[in-house]
Parts: C-alpha cells; sequence; structure tokens
C-alpha cells in the first residue's frame, strides 16, 4: 500500500509540473508572437507624415520598439520577485519612464540589491549542494519596501497603449485593420501579465 501511495503521489507531482511547464510555454509562445506583431506595426506599419522630421519619427519607432521589450524585460523581473528598476538589462529602457517602480530605486537605490552579497560560508556550501531552503526568500524585498512599489509591466502597457492612441491620432497608423492588430496584441500582452 505505501508504494502505491508514494507512486501516486509522484505521478500527481510529475502531471502537475508538467502542467505547469505547459502553461509557462503558451505564455512564452504568446508574448513572443505579440511583441513581433507589435513591432512589426511599429516600425513597418507606422507612416511617414511628411510635416514631420524623419529623426524624431524613428526616434519615435525606436521608443516603441524599446517599450515592447522593456515589457518583457521587466516581467522577467516580476517573475523573479525583482520589483526594482536598477537592474542591467532594464534600466536602460525604462529609466525614462514615469513609474512607482523607478521612483522607490530613486528614493531607495541600495533596496535594489539588499539580498545580493549577503552570504556566509555555510550558506555557499549549502547552496552549492543545491540545499533548497537555504535560498533567500526573494518575496522578502517586497515585504521590506517603504514605498510602492506599482506593477512596472502594466505601466509599461499602460505607455504602450499611449503610443498606439498617439499613431493612431496622428494618422501615422490609418489601415483599422492596423489600429484593430496593434490593439489586439496589446491585450495579448495583458493576458500574458495576468496569467504569468
Amino acid at each position: 500500500i505505501t508504494g502505491f501511495v508514494v507512486s501516486l503521489s509522484l505521478s500527481f507531482r510529475s502531471s502537475t509540473a508538467y502542467e505547469r511547464y505547459s502553461e509557462g510555454r503558451k505564455y512564452w509562445a504568446a508574448l513572443v508572437q505579440a511583441s513581433h506583431v507589435l513591432g512589426r506595426v511599429f516600425w513597418i506599419h507606422s507612416t511617414h507624415r511628411p510635416s514631420q522630421d524623419t529623426r524624431e519619427m524613428l526616434l519615435k519607432k525606436l521608443s516603441c520598439m524599446n517599450l515592447v521589450v522593456a515589457f518583457a524585460v521587466s516581467l522577467k523581473h516580476t517573475l523573479r520577485f525583482e520589483p526594482y528598476t536598477a537592474y542591467p538589462d532594464l534600466q536602460h529602457l525604462v529609466g525614462h519612464l514615469d513609474a512607482f517602480a523607478k521612483e522607490a530605486t530613486e528614493a531607495e537605490p541600495e533596496a535594489a540589491f539588499a539580498n545580493v552579497g549577503k552570504r556566509g560560508f555555510f550558506r555557499d556550501v549549502a547552496s552549492y549542494l543545491g540545499v533548497s531552503f537555504v535560498v533567500s526568500n526573494p518575496r522578502k524585498t517586497l515585504k521590506k519596501a517603504s514605498r510602492p512599489l506599482g506593477n512596472l509591466p502594466l505601466e509599461i502597457l499602460n505607455h504602450i497603449a499611449a503610443a498606439i492612441d498617439m499613431l493612431i491620432a496622428s494618422d501615422q497608423l490609418r489601415v483599422p485593420i492596423q489600429q484593430t492588430l496593434a490593439y489586439n496584441n496589446l491585450s495579448v500582452l495583458n493576458d500574458v501579465l495576468t496569467g504569468t
């Protein structure tokens, strides 16, 4: 009977792990596809107005593309419970945005890396051996925050929506199917954010 119970629990654990992996792959594929489509909409389908400077238009396109990349990178950091913006792969993408995480990072720059480097000999040995309970709780940074951290991926989605609205209002995205494509893929990015 003990063997049956153990095999049943291992089977359940294995199927649960595969289900989580499958969900993650589904959201990753949706993130990649929506990012590609939004990149094409921003880079290819937004037209040039004769009254606008070419350098200014190119800068707006690059800013929109950087917002899409910033969403993916900030989602990665959010899933790792890293709520600040002082990370090397994220700082140059969102340094100009007005966000709660940026304000918290500027107010407490040492809080972003509070858990880095505080390790002793026994923790190093145990982590080398793969003992899971010695790993520091990543949620500790969220709990110790003294300022509101916000939801950086959601704030970036807001900036992407404002960029799409700006393209449509300035008549740079004229074709209705392209407008629908942009808003639908923005909705897909929101679904990825809420699903992860």
